[in-house]
């Protein structure tokens, strides 16, 4: 299954270790196009790949 590439309003990242990097591309997405989508857990080329959750304290 292959979720299709990035665009202008659809933005793929790895992990929520890339949180920072999402914040920034979800608000520049919605500044320029007023909607978009942000996915985590899957690759730049749309390959889902998951994540591991875990309750660090």
């Amino acid at each position: 299954m292959n979720l299709g590439r990035e665009t202008e309003t659809l933005e793929f990242k790895k992990s929520t270790g890339e949180l920072k990097e999402a914040v920034i591309s979800i608000a520049a997405i919605l500044n320029k196009h007023q909607k978009g989508e942000l996915y985590f857990g899957v690759k730049p080329d749309g390959t889902p790949i998951g994540q591991d959750v875990t309750e660090k304290r």
